[in-house]
Order: C-alpha cells, then structure tokens, then sequence
C-alpha cells in the first residue's frame, strides 16, 4: 500500500469527523478497479459517535461499492461490510453506522460493474 498526502489528509479529516470537531468530508475521487480511501485503519473513539455516510457514482456504466475491511480484503476485492452501493449515475446509498464499527477496518471503493475509471462523491457527516 502506497500512502499519498491524499490518503493521509482523508485520515485526519475522517478523525476529525469521528470525533465531532468536523461538520462534514466530502470527497470526489476516482478508481479504476479498487481504491483505498483511508491511508490506516480506523481508529474510532470509545464514545457513542454515529456517523451518516452518503455514497454516489458520478460516471455512467459503473456500478461502485464503498466498502469498509482489513488490508487483505482490500487486495483481493473482498468487501466483507458494505457501506454504500451506487447503481449508476446519481444513484445515491446513504448508511447511518456507529463509528465504533469501523475500528480496526480501511475503508476503499470497489467497481463492481463496467471497465473504465469511475468518479464518485462521498460523504461522510
């Protein structure tokens, strides 16, 4: 796993809306065939954090997951708990998760249908 300033500042801005000093991340990325959105783990605090995810593909003819695992299931495109699927364009998944499910996982976008790069939003309040 390569680590870019990319990864890392999704990291801190994850952390910060984990621990409630962010209003919300919004990120707009791109994959070709899988992409890791958080450079680490999660590491979620003890206290009851809920978190409101909202996940939408931006390019025609993909079908995306946004996923949440271990590093394995990252590299063999495994997505063992399922944060958000998009079915097409403006397709949006939203997910109310408590934070505390996430400890421990990375979390990374998976294309599930079509063959050229895909643009996705994610939001995370």
């Amino acid at each position: 796993m390569t680590c870019t300033r990319r990864h890392l500042f999704i990291a801190v801005l994850l952390a910060w809306c984990i621990a409630g000093t962010a209003s919300a991340i919004t990120i707009t990325g791109a994959t070709d065939a899988k992409a890791l959105v958080s450079a680490s783990p999660v590491a979620a605090p003890a206290a009851t954090t809920v978190l409101k995810i909202s996940f939408q593909t931006n390019t025609a003819g993909t079908n995306l997951s946004f996923c949440a695992g271990t590093i394995a299931d990252y590299n063999a495109g495994n997505c063992p708990m399922l944060l958000g699927a998009s079915g097409g364009v403006s397709f949006q998944s939203l997910a109310v998760v408590e934070a505390s499910q996430l400890n421990g996982k990375a979390l990374y976008v998976l294309r599930k249908v079509g063959t050229v790069n895909a643009k996705y939003t994610l939001i995370i309040e």
